[in-house]
């Protein structure tokens, strides 16, 4: 039985023959690419939330802020710091860095940090291990690449979305791009940061 990837690729291929394409003309992982990037086009454009955490290594100031196995992660919503943290925890933009990690503070909490390449950046560096910073952001891509068994990781309610935005890219017909921009606005606006199956687990 096909799966819903196999099911989109399938529609997809019968609009392209619609059109006057040929079966073959388009290999089926040229589809899953292209359905990838229609995917990752309404991660970035909808504002899908997701929660991340990074815990304090003593002695270690910059930590990796992954999704999955994969850094691609856009601007953080809220930053939520520990209990014991006396000061709150000041994002710098990284332009402004270098000038930032010239004071010292005379502590070793950190109270500032910067984001680089999807690499946190503390400073003071942690003195303590173990301490959990939390943060909220806004994902600019999928986690994992939609293929023939890697169904898309948004709901179903997008999928005629993908299939839009596949044909728009082939075709470059503007009524494919018209119904893609109107799910975004469509079913944007209805699910929001529910459009992935990830709950948050903490009340901010």
């Amino acid at each position: 039985m096909a799966n819903r990837s196999q099911l989109i690729k399938g529609r997809i291929q019968r609009k392209l023959q619609i059109e006057g394409a040929k079966p073959d003309d388009f290999a089926p992982d040229d589809l899953y690419d292209l359905m990838q990037i229609a995917q990752d086009q309404i991660f970035s454009r909808i504002g899908i939330e997701y929660e991340l955490s990074v815990t304090t290594i003593s002695t270690i100031n910059e930590y990796a802020l992954l999704v999955g196995t994969k850094k691609m992660i856009g601007p953080v919503i809220t930053v939520v710091t520990p209990d014991t943290w006396e000061y709150e925890l000041e994002l710098i933009e990284y332009k402004n860095w270098n000038e930032t990690i010239k004071t010292d503070y005379g502590i070793t909490q950190p109270i500032k940090a910067t984001i680089f390449e999807n690499n946190l950046i503390l400073y003071p560096t942690p003195d303590t291990s173990g301490e959990i910073i939390k943060f909220w952001v806004y994902l600019e891509g999928s986690q994992t690449e939609i293929s023939s068994s890697v169904a898309p990781e948004l709901k179903s309610s997008w999928d005629s979305a993908i299939e839009d935005y596949v044909m728009w890219r082939i075709t470059g017909k503007e009524s494919y791009l018209k119904s893609f921009e109107f799910a975004l606005d469509t079913i944007g606006q209805t699910e929001h940061d529910h459009g992935l199956p990830h709950d948050r687990e903490v009340d901010w």
